[in-house]
């Protein structure tokens, strides 16, 4: 398709029209500016572009302000970079917190059953042992077999627990380091 000098003409005209805007934008958010820093930029009805803005004032001898340049830089790729760096960060300490948590628990977990657990097998022995022992009461009888029961209860109920805190299923599927 050739295009003739009438058609080239208009579309130059169209092009510096856009760019001229961009440029006016650009100057306005720049009076805004009296240091260095981020400002966003719309270069159309849907396009925002982030930019940093770097401005130095120029002086004369005289010290009289007399103009400014800026740089504008695009940073609209590294602030979604930093936007994604951070979301991460905030991933990475709530896995962090669930591990310690997780830790905590099994920590707690190992320890009921490591000392508690224990303690209570050792008090069921010696009730067994009692047991054995001959000329007791009809009452000391019952009172050591009420003794009994209630260690047995208590040996479930905090297995249960224990399993709450840390199934053995995770460890065993070795889903838990």
């Amino acid at each position: 398709m050739r295009l003739s000098k009438k058609d080239k003409e208009l579309i130059r005209l169209v092009a510096d029209e856009v760019h001229n805007s961009a440029i006016e934008r650009l100057f306005e958010l720049c009076e805004r500016v009296k240091k260095d820093q981020d400002a966003v930029l719309t270069t159309g009805p849907a396009r925002k572009v982030e930019v940093s803005l770097a401005v130095t004032t120029l002086r004369s001898d005289d010290g009289d302000e007399f103009g400014a340049v800026v740089v504008a830089r695009d940073v609209t790729e590294r602030k979604g970079m930093e936007a994604r760096v951070s979301r991460l960060e905030g991933l990475r300490r709530e896995v962090t917190l669930k591990e310690a948590k997780e830790e905590e628990r099994k920590r707690l977990a190992e320890e009921l059953h490591d000392q508690t657990l224990m303690d209570l097998t050792g008090l069921a022995i010696e009730v067994g042992f009692m047991e054995k022992e001959t000329g007791r009461s009809e009452s000391v009888d019952a009172q050591l077999r009420e003794l009994r029961s209630r260690i047995r209860d208590t040996e479930s109920g905090l297995r249960d627990i224990l399993k709450g805190l840390y199934p053995d299923v995770l460890t065993n599927l070795g889903l838990v380091a």
